[in-house]
């Protein structure tokens, strides 16, 4: 692909209107300088313009943004590093109730481990995208719409909302479908985490 549309790629994944991505990959292509060659393949630049591929820090409250721009992210809070991953645990702020997480568009019964502890009512579960996978029927415990589809190679990474938090699988490589239709997701119960939601601290690690 051309610079222009590698630039392009993850704003046509985010559904951005096309009418933005124009201006939107002219005005990134201009801050890295790169502003006079968007037409040319990236084999084209000189020694000096591929270096641009070394290691960049960039800072963005954007999950799916970070998710489609990064090879490594690192999560913090408070100026304190949280996770260091690719992509990073999804965190969705919700409660318990007669034994199980509860949050928008998700209700997942939670491990006799973890009920066998004195929970609050306040909790954040813990998912890693690996841990999740699409489902149907009652095998599912999040009943959403997709948001992003991010094809990595080996493998898929999907998007999607819970509430106002966003949630990542990590799916088949051939898992192809429609942005904004509904999708259902299964996730491990004995693989979550939980955190106490007004300190952070853990209180069950998943296997």
């Amino acid at each position: 692909m051309s610079i222009y549309e590698n630039i392009r790629f993850p704003l046509r994944m985010r559904n951005v209107p096309k009418a933005d991505q124009d201006a939107l990959v002219r005005k990134a292509a201009a801050m890295v300088e790169l502003g006079n060659l968007p037409e040319r393949k990236p084999k084209a630049l000189s020694g000096g313009q591929r270096q641009l591929q070394t290691t960049t820090i960039y800072v963005t409250h954007d999950k799916v943004e970070a998710t489609t721009l990064a090879d490594r992210i690192v999560v913090m809070n408070g100026g304190r590093i949280q996770q260091i991953g690719t992509p990073p645990m999804n965190l969705i702020q919700g409660r318990v109730e007669n034994g199980a997480f509860v949050a928008p568009s998700i209700e997942l019964p939670l491990s006799a481990a973890a009920l066998a502890k004195k929970l609050p009512a306040e909790v954040i579960l813990g998912v890693r995208p690996e841990d999740a996978d699409v489902a149907s029927g009652d095998a599912a415990q999040i009943k959403t719409t997709l948001f992003a589809v991010e094809p990595m190679g080996d493998h898929t990474l999907i998007t999607t909302r819970i509430g106002t938090d966003f949630f990542t699988a990590k799916v088949d490589r051939d898992f192809r479908q429609d942005i904004d239709s509904p999708i259902a997701i299964r996730v491990r119960p004995d693989r979550v985490h939980l955190f106490v939601a007004i300190t952070g601290e853990r209180l069950q690690r998943g296997a």
